[in-house]
């Protein structure tokens, strides 16, 4: 994989005060930001390349008031994570406070490949939805979608539920929950757990007293003149 070298980041924090940082990665794509406050369990932090033409986009769950080390960015990649493993998941309603229409103050930021709203998660074409080691993505009763079709090689509409070591260093899958339903406009990767629960629908009226039903043959009557 090819290092994004010197890419501007910038990154948002959904503490009681929303806290807005940028910086720019180094040669080797390295980069990191100092002096947040207000950290703690289940504060949402949403990191991405700024103002380029690459995209890359993470969205991850804090578990402690300590540092966060690992928030990678990959190019063309929308990656879901937590640093927790227990009692955590991302719905829709994580998703939807930063997006690229509506989230992040409410403004959106167009450099963020996906829309998620009260109905419909949207990645845009050219990219792939990525569900990191020990990460649960819980979307609800949505819409999902990964368009394809982008004219281009490679990463294209893609879902991915990875397997490999999650943030602590321990083997781990990533688990998949659906009330909604799925469109996937490139390549399904799924080695982990996917949980697909079925939407409640209502059950056909039952015919009136009066009503009945005819299952005798037609007839053809001829009249004689």
């Amino acid at each position: 994989m090819t290092t994004l070298a010197s890419k501007p980041i910038k990154m948002v924090v959904a503490t009681s005060t929303p806290g807005v940082f940028t910086t720019t990665a180094n040669g080797s794509g390295v980069w990191s930001i100092s002096g947040i406050s207000g950290l703690e369990g289940g504060v949402r932090l949403a990191v991405w390349i700024n103002d380029d033409a690459a995209k890359a986009f993470t969205l991850t769950k804090a578990s402690t008031t300590i540092g966060i080390s690992n928030v990678n960015l990959y190019q063309n990649y929308v990656i879901l994570k937590h640093e927790g493993f227990t009692a955590t998941s991302t719905p829709t309603l994580t998703l939807s406070w930063c997006d690229k229409d509506s989230g992040c103050g409410n403004s959106g930021d167009t450099d963020i490949p996906f829309t998620a709203n009260s109905n419909a998660i949207s990645v845009e074409a050219g990219r792939m939805l990525y569900v990191a080691p020990g990460s649960h993505f819980n979307p609800e009763a949505v819409t999902v979608t990964t368009h394809g079709n982008a004219s281009t090689a490679g990463i294209d509409g893609d879902f991915k539920l990875a397997t490999g070591l999650r943030q602590d260093g321990t083997a781990s899958t990533s688990i998949f929950t659906l009330g909604g339903a799925m469109s996937v406009g490139g390549s399904w990767y799924a080695s982990s757990t996917s949980v697909f629960t079925p939407v409640p629908r209502p059950l056909p009226l039952p015919l009136p007293p009066q009503a009945t039903v005819s299952t005798q043959p037609l007839r053809l009557l001829r009249r004689r003149l």
